[in-house]
């Protein structure tokens, strides 16, 4: 009688703990699964985010060097009126680092008071 009652408290402290072990390295599993995942699309949404913010401002840093100083000088070449040129032709070239080539050409004739703008 004992015996039978040691041996199934035995059996059942030897199976309690193969199971609590089971049990633990399971959820330990999943739990690192989970953590794995949700870091992992943190990291991505925080990537794709400065990246994205890095995209704007590279932009806007460019428009506001480059681009809109080359517009306002268009606007002025255009805007020139043509009594004051003392040329005929005036080329005005602007170049920015050597990749963006804007050319206003202003052809002017004061004796027929006529004169043509081109852009490009």
């Amino acid at each position: 009688m004992i015996t039978g009652v040691a041996s199934i408290l035995i059996a059942s402290v030897v199976v309690g703990l193969i199971a609590s072990v089971v049990a633990g390295l399971i959820a330990s599993m999943v739990a690192g699964l989970i953590v794995s995942v949700v870091a992992r699309l943190i990291v991505s949404v925080i990537v794709g985010l400065v990246s994205r913010l890095v995209v704007v401002i590279v932009v806007a840093f460019i428009m506001v060097v480059f681009i809109v100083p080359i517009a306002i000088a268009i606007i002025i070449a255009i805007t020139i009126m043509p009594d004051q040129v003392t040329q005929e032709i005036a080329d005005i070239d602007i170049v920015c680092i050597g990749i963006i080539i804007v050319r206003v050409r202003i052809d002017h004739n004061i004796d027929g008071c006529s004169w043509t703008t081109s852009v490009g």
